[in-house]
């Protein structure tokens, strides 16, 4: 699974490439008009707040996202997430932690007002205080890669993403496994002619799927660890220049945890952007 999503989006990738090479001189470097997805803008800061809910029968997950971006040059962005896990509860667990920070390089290689293709990597640095979530507080130096492909067209919006995050080393004895996902959303866009507080919304449904290969502890496989959960729901976002807001609700169409887990049920989330 994992590596067919990988191999996916490499080969769009390199379509758009080929391209993008060409029609970079002509276009105006501006990046798309503000929807669901950060993307950054040459010299503009952009700060963003994002609250994940993760539940079910025996099991709550509530995540926090604080992302600042930056737009360096017309093609190179820079974003730094710190993450923090609010609550995890599970069978005999109820805890909260520190999150690992992400510092990302985002690279648009091909940009117009309406098409962006881009790849993202970076590094993941150890920084939180308890190793309890793969993705977000593994206590592990990893190394992420992601590749996006937005349309942001008069009426309509597309959005594909394929991310994976390598495992380099951990620092305590327990020891995840690498995290593969992928992301789809589609769906109209409405332009308000006379916006009194927000110029455009964006209704898309989104496909989300995110695989995680089992964990080790102090080098003994954890069988009742990772799996694979693809959610499917709507999301809502509005906007205008400097602020946008996006809510999403997701239930999962295929659920299958190794060994004996709690399953989540459904997946809640908002965010709220600031753009300087």
């Amino acid at each position: 699974m994992q590596a067919s999503i990988i191999l996916f989006f490499a080969l769009i990738s390199g379509i758009f490439f080929s391209y993008g090479q060409e029609s970079s001189s002509s276009g105006d470097g501006r990046a798309l008009e503000r929807g669901p997805a950060v993307v950054a803008e040459k010299g503009l800061l952009q700060i963003e707040e994002q609250i994940d809910w993760f539940n079910g029968n025996g099991i709550s997950l509530v995540i926090s996202q604080f992302e600042i971006s930056y737009g360096i040059l017309d093609k190179l962005g820079m974003r730094v997430i710190i993450p923090s896990i609010l609550r995890l509860k599970d069978t005999n667990l109820n805890t909260s932690s520190f999150g690992d920070t992400f510092i990302l390089f985002d690279w648009y290689f091909f940009r117009t007002k309406e098409v962006l293709a881009s790849v993202t990597s970076g590094v993941k640095l150890p920084t939180s205080s308890k190793p309890i979530v793969a993705i977000f507080s593994s206590q592990s130096f990893d190394i992420p890669f992601e590749s996006q492909i937005i349309l942001n067209l008069q009426d309509w919006y597309a959005e594909a993403e394929g991310t994976a995050l390598f495992k380099v080393k951990s620092r305590k004895k327990i020891k995840f496994g690498n995290v593969y996902t992928f992301d789809f959303g589609f769906g109209p866009k409405y332009t308000f002619s006379n916006p009194r507080f927000f110029k455009t919304m964006f209704l898309v449904g989104r496909l989300t799927g995110i695989h995680t290969r089992f964990r080790f502890v102090e080098g003994v496989l954890d069988d009742n660890s990772g799996g694979t959960l693809v959610l499917l729901g709507p999301d809502v976002t509005i906007a205008n220049t400097n602020i946008v807001v996006r809510g999403l609700f997701q239930l999962p169409i295929l659920n299958r945890p190794f060994g004996i887990q709690n399953v989540v049920d459904f997946r809640a989330m908002c965010s709220f952007r600031l753009l300087f």
